[in-house]
């Protein structure tokens, strides 16, 4: 089994960024990058806001730059579950960094690709113009962080628009690779009514992959 893709390119202007050391000493860094995007459906350019965590020497690089400095990460898509205080079963995506500089850029970057199996894909039409939408996670194929020469699957959910969409209902394979751009939204649970973040991996173009993947 050959690995999977499971990248995302950010720069921006780091905000509100919090270094912390959990109970056995291992730094966490977190904060959000500000940064441009281009929205692909209406052309409208807008700032966008996203969430990075970052750990051990990336926690640490990160840590030490003041608050609004410019930096270039590189990042994986990482999804996990757990159970609230309230002992309600929740779902969070991550932004974990694995690569990072400062940069000079004026202006922001948020791309992201990903290579692997498409699952759960679901199909439809939204809206009074009935938009066409799709949505899926793709499964991707990691080695094992803890056992060389094992490999991990993990899903990232994906969303896609219009033309985009229709493409991705009707391939004939589920091996794909996907290139788009991170976004963040508000939506408030029914169940809670609390209001929640939710990450989505927009896509804007892709290909076909072969079953090596």
């Amino acid at each position: 089994m050959n690995e999977g893709i499971n990248t995302v390119i950010l720069s921006g202007e780091l905000l509100w960024p919090e270094l912390k050391y959990t109970g056995n000493g291992k730094p966490l860094f977190k904060a959000k990058l500000k940064m441009p995007v281009a929205d692909t459906r209406t052309g409208e350019t807008k700032d966008s806001f996203l969430r990075i965590t970052a750990w051990d020497e990336f926690a640490e690089a990160l840590g030490a730059l003041p608050a609004r400095s410019k930096v270039r990460v590189s990042a994986r898509i990482q999804e996990r579950s757990y159970t609230d205080k309230n002992g309600q079963r929740k779902s969070s995506t991550d932004l974990v960094v694995d690569g990072m500089e400062t940069t000079s850029e004026e202006m922001g970057s948020n791309d992201f690709m990903l290579q692997g199996e498409l699952v759960w894909p679901e199909f439809k039409t939204v809206g009074e113009k009935q938009t066409p939408l799709f949505k899926a996670k793709v499964k991707i194929p990691e080695p094992s962080r803890t056992t060389p020469g094992e490999f991990r699957f993990s899903y990232v959910r994906i969303t896609a628009w219009d033309d985009i969409a229709e493409g991705l209902s009707s391939l004939s394979s589920p091996f794909v690779r996907v290139s788009g751009h991170i976004q963040e939204r508000d939506w408030v649970d029914p169940r809670t009514t609390q209001k929640r973040i939710f990450t989505d991996a927009v896509v804007t173009n892709f290909v076909p992959a072969g079953e090596a993947v």
